[in-house]
């Protein structure tokens, strides 16, 4: 992957993970279905939410590897092996 996409991939997961973890812990999500008259789907609304806020946190870590590995693999081609040699 390149850096660009490494780059989405965490913004795209953090970005998720925030939306789902303020969705998760805060009583509006449930309060305006209830005002719908759709609070019967209330109860469905924590096993969509987690799995999409550990689906997130998921993807923004592994965004976040992938860009330490590049790091890693551009700081070997840069520096030689044997310094001293």
């Amino acid at each position: 992957m390149s850096r660009l996409t490494d780059n989405k991939l965490v913004f795209r997961g953090g970005l998720g993970a925030l939306v789902a973890g303020v969705c998760c812990f805060t009583p509006l999500l449930v309060w305006g279905p209830a005002a719908l008259g759709l609070a019967a789907f209330g109860a469905y609304l924590d096993r969509v939410l987690l799995s999409l806020l550990f689906l997130s946190i998921a993807m923004a870590l592994v965004g976040l590897d992938q860009a330490k590995k590049r790091r890693g693999k551009a700081a070997r081609e840069v520096s030689p092996e044997h310094p001293g040699a």
